[in-house]
């Protein structure tokens, strides 16, 4: 029974298939169609492109503040503009794509997106965190039009449509392609590899390999989604030009983690396998929320690994790639946040984030084709009185009540940030105010006061240290116990590296005593208002070490 339905849900059959009457079909459009029905999907996709960025940028220019990317929610955006701020200032003079951070995560994502933002850098002649937001609405929208035309080839032009549009007024995607993160591109990518996979298999393989090094979970779905070409490849060959595409990119970027970490799954490792035990966690403990809403990430978890397994025995078309790329990334993401630890730090708010944009995205696909596709088959006599328009009333409830769910709690949330944003500008402002020159040490996991640091107070990236790599850290024990030893290690760096002025979190006793027992070389300036920041000259030149 559910073989039938499945076979109802294809564009094809088995016959046309087997017979490549499908690409043939193709060529015969090329050669004799007319120009809509060459390039119609082509000219609409472009529509669709342009009429996603008007409430991406909209959001960004409009609603939110274009400086303030989410600053304390959203601040892995300021963390992806400081590795590519610090890459292009420090890393990149060091040698070819040395990545840098200030809290050594530079290679937790990978260099595609570092090396995007210095283009836009280069192109716009700024270093404002708009570039970053401007680059993922940019994506973001082009992710639509490839939905569009992977959805049109495989179904039809009307499923495409609604998919589309569903996508262009979902209030979690519009947030989410306006934020600066890096999920836009990795999914352009993939589906960028989908869409060329039938004619070009060698660059879709060097697609999916280049998703890769922008989002760490495209190492699995470029592996996934190679596995399910063979439902498309037919002719021989073509798996193998694809395997190459894919794995010879993969294996130098392999052998390049490799030589910046000592690991060639450095990405992976620390996204998802560390995560699932627990090493960045906070918490060791659930909350009451976190155990409510566990029992139903697991349900959607089972539910998705089962229409997987039904879908790839039953369901062998064209159509089925990216069925099955979906339905795994809903278990996916299920399976991650509701059965590892990372449930530990599961909030209310990860509802609106860019974990979930795709899975709804894909919800939507799937409520097209259930009404635009699917019924029309099994009911074609609604074409005929007439009725078709009802099929789309269910979708467009949706769209609405998409509005009405979701706009709530993301402005909500995003205004909780404006007050935080404003602290974090003020910050960098007492310190610019104290800054004379020469190098500065700051905290290495503050990257929206890096930012405010350099785009409002000027300070060069080149003349910024974490004080993750100054050589207290490495002092295991008490440093002062030996201090004699210590000493010439820490004063001898401060003085190498020239550095001129240091803002250091009050709690970190180590600082409070180096500032005590060697007051002649560090001079109070002040306490930054509503921080736990003080700040302290420093006369590197007149540190003597005997």
């Amino acid at each position: 029974m559910l073989g039938k339905i499945f076979n109802k849900i294809l564009h094809e059959d088995e016959d046309a298939t087997d017979k490549y009457a499908y690409h043939n079909k193709n060529k015969i459009l090329e050669k004799n169609g007319t120009f809509w029905q060459k390039y119609g999907d082509l000219v609409i996709a472009l529509g669709l492109f342009f009429i996603a960025l008007v409430p991406r940028l909209v959001f960004l220019f409009k609603i939110s503040d274009p400086q303030n990317a989410g600053d304390g929610w959203y601040g892995d955006t300021y963390h992806h503009w400081q590795i590519a701020y610090l890459s292009q200032e420090i890393g990149f003079h060091e040698n070819f794509l040395r990545l840098w951070d200030l809290k050594g995560m530079e290679y937790f994502w990978g260099p595609l997106h570092p090396v995007l933002m210095i283009i836009m850098f280069s192109i716009t002649g700024s270093v404002s965190i708009v570039n970053s937001r401007l680059l993922s609405i940019l994506f973001g929208s082009a992710v639509i039009s490839l939905l569009y035309l992977i959805v049109s080839k495989f179904w039809n032009r009307k499923t495409a449509f609604a998919t589309a549009i569903f996508a262009i007024t979902l209030p979690v995607a519009i947030l989410n392609d306006s934020s600066g993160m890096l999920e836009p591109i990795g999914f352009f990518l993939l589906f960028l590899g989908i869409l060329l996979l039938t004619k070009k298999p060698l660059l879709s393989g060097c697609v999916w390999a280049l998703a890769a090094m922008a989002r760490a979970e495209a190492w699995m779905f470029g592996g996934l989604l190679f596995l399910l070409s063979s439902r498309v490849l037919k002719k021989p060959g073509q798996m193998v030009i694809l395997f190459i595409g894919w794995v010879v990119p993969m294996l130098l970027y392999m052998k390049y983690l490799l030589d910046n970490t000592t690991n060639f799954i450095y990405p992976i490792w620390w996204n998802y396998l560390a995560n699932a035990r627990g090493v960045w966690a906070t918490s060791i403990g659930y909350t009451d929320y976190q155990l409510a809403v566990k029992p139903y990430l697991v349900a959607w978890f089972l539910v998705s690994l089962a229409s997987i397994i039904v879908v790839w025995f039953r369901y062998k078309a064209r159509g089925s790639l990216f069925i099955l790329f979906g339905l795994a990334n809903w278990a996916f993401i299920a399976g991650f946040m509701g059965l590892t630890h990372y449930l530990t730090g599961f909030q209310q708010w990860f509802w609106v984030i860019r974990f979930f944009e795709f899975p709804y995205v894909f919800g939507g696909f799937l409520l097209a084709l259930v009404f635009l596709y699917i019924i029309p088959k099994y009911v074609p006599y609604l074409s005929k009185i007439h009725l078709v328009w009802v099929l789309w009333m269910p979708i467009l409830v949706v769209i609405i009540g998409t509005q009405y769910i979701f706009w709530g709690p993301i402005l909500e949330k995003y205004n909780s940030t404006r007050v935080s944003w404003e602290i974090t500008k003020t910050w960098a402002h007492e310190f610019g105010r104290e800054y004379q020159g020469g190098k500065v040490l700051i905290p290495e996991g503050e990257p929206s006061f890096t930012y405010a640091m350099v785009y409002f107070e000027g300070i060069k990236g080149k003349n910024i240290l974490g004080q993750m790599f100054d050589p207290f850290y490495y002092m295991v024990d008490d440093p002062f116990a030996s201090w004699g030893d210590n000493r010439r290690v820490m004063l001898g760096w401060l003085r190498d590296e020239e550095v001129k002025l240091i803002v250091v979190d009050t709690a970190k006793e180590k600082y409070s005593q180096l500032f005590e027992r060697e007051s002649q070389y560090f001079e109070f300036v002040k306490v930054i208002p509503d921080s736990k920041y003080v700040i302290y000259r420093v006369y590197p030149e007149r540190i003597e070490i005997l």
